[in-house]
């Protein structure tokens, strides 16, 4: 319903490894005729994903989307697949543990308003001496202006941004601690994007569809 807080779990596969990126979407439109969930699911499939397929390599595969209401305890599971093919590009992809970090920054800009995704499978000739390539930085750019766009499918819209969450309390101290503050779903602006390349470890690399 309006307003709700959406959890997306993108389930994908590079070179047999199975790895994962995670989505917070905010509902800004009041249910449609078929499960929010399904809509965004869906509309996940039709749109980001499509440029996931488009710029990664052939090693690269999306398999499935889970999707949960955050804040939610004992909520039935819901996954359905992705109907996207093998990475588009050619070349050999790269392993799962080397990936593109994208940075995503909502309106506040401070570190409290700033999150990030990785994206991996694309191909080697994206890469040249640890840096990304002008192709590799265009594919890259291309998947996160996709990732910053709303979702809307059957008239139901979904916009993404950072999750809510906690924070410190800036007057807590050792000797006065205080409660962490609660933040609210804070929605990502297209303003700045860093794409260094970086090695990092796959996640959930048990996780099935």
């Amino acid at each position: 319903m309006l307003n709700d807080i959406w959890q997306l779990t993108y389930i994908q596969t590079v070179n047999a490894t199975r790895i994962s990126n995670v989505f917070y979407y905010r509902q800004t439109t009041s249910d449609g005729v078929t499960d929010p969930r399904e809509d965004l699911g869906v509309g996940f499939d039709q749109g980001p994903a499509q440029v996931y397929e488009a710029e990664l390599a052939a090693g690269w595969i999306g398999l499935c989307y889970e999707i949960a209401k955050v804040g939610v305890t004992g909520q039935q599971f819901f996954r359905t697949l992705a109907t996207t093919s093998p990475g588009a590009e050619a070349g050999e992809a790269y392993n799962a543990a080397t990936a593109a970090t994208i940075a995503f920054f909502t309106a506040t800009g401070s570190h409290d308003g700033t999150g990030r995704t990785f994206i991996a499978g694309f191909p080697v000739t994206y890469e040249n001496r640890n840096n990304l390539t002008g192709d590799g930085l265009l594919a890259i750019d291309l998947i996160g202006n996709a990732l910053l766009l709303p979702i809307t499918r059957l008239g139901v819209t979904f916009v993404p941004g950072r999750a809510p969450g906690f924070k410190k309390d800036p007057a807590s101290t050792p000797e006065v601690p205080l409660p962490d503050i609660p933040t609210t779903f804070d929605p990502w602006i297209l303003e700045d994007v860093r794409i260094p390349l970086t090695k990092i470890r796959s996640r959930r690399q048990s996780t099935r569809c």
